[in-house]
């Protein structure tokens, strides 16, 4: 008995002496130099690093256990916080909650009706809202203003970062009237406001204070994604610009890791939602809160250094950091990053904002505070100081949004479908006053001829990054081809040229592969424009897959549109198995013919002359000052046809302009809807009639009162007839 007895004393020691968690402070130079001392002791499972302060030292979540291996490493520390557990009891309860932030929202949108509206971009996965505020003067009319976003609490454990955001929100509202500088940031800009990006981890952690990070969305038997990790690249045209490139435990593919990036892009549905609603707005900055640090982190995260556009950021990151003081005293640093990164914030917001939407955008991620439980009695000076950095942010949003350009971003072709020898090709550039193209190119593709690729003849028809042909394994003849089996790979290969789809269209391959279980990962994406990828796969491949195995993607959400194809790998830094292999893949595009038609086209129409009847494909890309050739627009397929007949019940017999009067006469035998377009010679759209059912013959008259001047018009009849006039207005 009293054997027994020694054997429970003993177990309810050891978890005593095992529950609790500590900070240690570990004083080494680089993220490489730690890495190297704590994998002999730790294998995978590094133990996961909450701040650092570059060059100087990194602060580590350790139980009690791994505090024991830890100090097998024999590097020099200092305990910053004995146990955790204590410290989050003097806090419990001292926060606001999940439904007292809804409450404060709430109560923001019906105290300020003029100037604040409660927003939400979607639901978490435990079906929780994702509520924020809009503010501005006008707040029910979406206003050609700069545009600020400030989020919080995406990881949960993060209490201070809501507490900035909320009080940003607070300060802008009831400073408004009264201070100056606030209303005129409120009369001048949209300011957005999301003070819980993580509701459901925030719900888990608080007020339990679990030291949770990740949201609360199951993968593979583990619980939790990092959201942090999981956007969907940086817009950037690398292989580990893509989400899911592992750094050296910066980013894990392992579910039960605590950098978890999801099962692919954009998975978690807090991420899907809230990064849609980004795309939906025109952000000038974005600042989202993290704690812990006192350290303002610029883009490129994944890169660790500089973007095109450093100068810019350099100087209000530096801007930012001087106005708020830290804790101890001085002022808060600004540096790229802690350690390179992928599927971040900053990165997404910057990236997709400047080079595929061609909108001035700068990302942050701003480190508050000192601890992930900040003292309450820290918290008016934390959230007062950080107040000063975002106010200064957004004084400089005019400038950013004005003068800040961007790369030129892929146009749009107005569709024609079937047209005469003589026809004009319009196109319509996006966000152009943002990046100044000074003038087009247009290219040609004809005759096109999809391979059924089994690399028996090299890869001409590929680019690839880290991706060799290999005689090791084929599906079919002697060569596939295999990504290079390396750590941290960085990996892809992706289709030369564009692939038109067609109705009914599927991409076929087979692969192999033997990659570490849940460590190292492959996947396939398609592309309109090489810079934003959409993953195919409903989850990354990982594991073994014993065998060759076929695959088939419809491609039908892409009809009418054009694709590139790319297939990457990820790995972490040690146990390579045999790799990824691809082989007999069918369509990969190839083209007769493809010829540059015009170039320095100084306008956004193109007009045609007698030509050859034919199926043509168009792509159209522009050139600006600062960043030379931006991204091809997709394809846009024209027939043309010298014996072209209109469809016998579509018939527009007339067209007469003035400054006074737009009269269209018509005459259909079936019910017919009938659209109409009116563009400057820019390609800017300046009015759009929509009449959905007209039969018989009649008249249409318009007033469209404009000034003198050239204008096209375009009418959409039915669901295929396309014309299109230039008239002058005297």
């Amino acid at each position: 008995m009293k054997f027994v007895k020694s054997i429970f004393m003993l177990v309810i020691l050891k978890s005593l002496l095992f529950s609790y968690e500590k900070i240690v402070r570990v004083y080494i130079s680089s993220w490489e130099e730690l890495l190297n001392s704590l994998r002999p002791v730790f294998g995978k499972t590094i133990p996961e690093v909450v701040s650092v302060k570059k060059g100087t030292y990194f602060d580590l979540l350790l139980d009690g256990e791994d505090f024991l291996r830890f100090k097998r490493t024999g590097l020099k520390f200092e305990i910053i916080i004995d146990d955790l557990e204590k410290l989050k009891e003097i806090y419990r309860g001292q926060y606001h909650s999940y439904s007292e932030v809804v409450t404060i929202l709430r109560n923001y949108a019906s105290s300020y009706p003029a100037i604040a509206k409660l927003e939400s971009t979607g639901t978490s996965y435990e079906n929780r809202w994702l509520y924020g505020i809009k503010i501005s003067d006008n707040v029910n009319v979406d206003e050609d203003e700069p545009e600020h976003l400030f989020t919080g609490c995406t990881h949960a454990r993060e209490w201070a970062s809501i507490e900035v955001a909320l009080f940003i929100a607070d300060t802008l509202l009831k400073g408004y009237g009264t201070d100056p500088l606030i209303t005129q940031i409120v009369n001048t800009r949209e300011v957005w406001v999301f003070p819980i990006i993580n509701p459901d981890g925030y719900v888990y952690d608080y007020p339990n204070q679990r030291s949770w990070r990740k949201n609360r969305q199951p993968f593979h038997g583990y619980i939790g994604t990092d959201l942090n990790r999981n956007y969907n690249g940086a817009g950037d045209t690398l292989a580990n610009a893509g989400w899911g490139w592992i750094y050296q435990g910066s980013a894990s593919h392992y579910p039960n890791d605590q950098t978890f990036c999801g099962f692919k892009g954009f998975s978690s549905p807090e991420i899907f939602y809230h990064s849609s609603f980004v795309k939906s707005r025109k952000f000038n900055s974005a600042i989202d809160y993290h704690s812990y640090g006192e350290v303002v982190l610029m883009p490129w995260g994944y890169l660790q250094g500089p973007t095109p556009h450093d100068s810019w950021i350099q100087a209000i990151a530096s801007g930012m950091a001087s106005r708020i003081q830290r804790l101890g005293g001085g002022t808060y640093s600004y540096e790229y990053a802690l350690y390179p990164v992928t599927g971040n914030a900053r990165d997404w917001y910057y990236g997709w904002n400047n080079f595929v939407n061609g909108n001035p955008c700068i990302g942050f991620v701003i480190e508050v505070g000192t601890s992930f439980y900040q003292p309450v009695s820290d918290l008016d000076h934390i959230m007062r100081q950080n107040f000063n950095g975002a106010l200064f942010l957004m004084q400089k949003g005019d400038s950013i949004k004005n003068y800040m350009k961007c790369f030129v971003p892929s146009p749009s072709i107005e569709p024609l479908d079937t047209v005469p020898p003589n026809f004009n090709l319009i196109w319509h550039p996006r966000n152009k006053e943002t990046n100044n193209p000074l003038y087009w190119e247009i290219r040609k593709y004809q005759n096109p001829v999809p391979q059924n690729e089994s690399f028996e003849s090299g890869t001409g028809l590929w680019v690839i990054e880290g991706f060799q042909i290999s005689n090791k394994r084929a599906h079919s003849g002697n060569y596939s081809l295999r990504s290079d089996s390396v750590n941290q790979s960085k990996s892809q290969a992706r289709t030369k040229y564009p692939y038109f789809v067609k109705e009914g269209d599927s991409l076929i391959f087979w692969v192999w592969y033997s990659l570490e279980n849940e460590y190292d990962v492959a996947i396939v994406e398609v592309s309109e424009d090489k810079r934003e990828w959409i993953p195919l796969v409903s989850e990354r491949w990982t594991g073994n897959s014993n065998n060759w195995v076929r695959y088939s993607y419809s491609l039908d959400a892409w009809a009418g549109k054009s694709l590139y194809f790319r297939w990457r790998v990820m790995t972490d830094e040690s146990v390579l198995n045999d790799g990824f292999y691809i082989d007999d893949i069918y369509p990969v595009p190839n083209w007769q013919t493809i010829q540059t038609v015009a170039t320095q086209i100084y306008d956004t129409i193109y007009s045609f002359t007698n030509y050859p009847d034919g199926t043509y494909y168009f792509s159209v890309r522009g050139y600006s000052s600062q960043f030379g050739w931006g991204n091809w627009s997709p394809l846009e397929e024209v027939i043309v046809s010298s014996t072209k007949v209109c469809e016998k019940n579509m018939e527009i017999y007339d067209l007469k302009f003035s400054q006074k009067d737009f009269k269209i006469l018509y005459s259909f035998n079936e019910f017919t809807p009938l659209r109409i377009y009116v563009y400057d010679i820019s390609g800017r759209n300046l009015k759009s009639y929509n009449f959905n059912k007209l039969k018989g013959s009649g008249e249409i008259n318009l007033e469209p009162l404009f000034s003198k001047g050239i204008y096209i018009l375009k009418l959409k009849i039915g669901k295929k007839g396309k014309n299109f006039k230039f008239f002058e207005i005297k």
